[in-house]
């Protein structure tokens, strides 16, 4: 399948089903708590929002 993003939100809607609400805050990439493919400001801003969760000892913090 060669899905566009608005496909499938529309199939989403269709079907009643809730999307990530993390999408609803404009994040076009949704994963696990952290993806190997995030970026370094979205590691920075997990580590900002969830410290607890954030890696204590590798790069993925953020501030390194």
């Amino acid at each position: 399948m060669n899905w566009k993003v608005k496909e499938v939100f529309a199939m989403y809607d269709k079907r009643g089903i809730e999307s990530n609400a993390l999408y609803k805050e404009a994040k076009g990439h949704v994963g696990c708590m952290t993806c190997i493919n995030t970026i370094n400001a979205e590691n920075a801003e997990i580590a900002r929002r969830y410290p607890e969760r954030s890696c204590k000892n590798c790069s993925l913090r953020g501030d390194r």
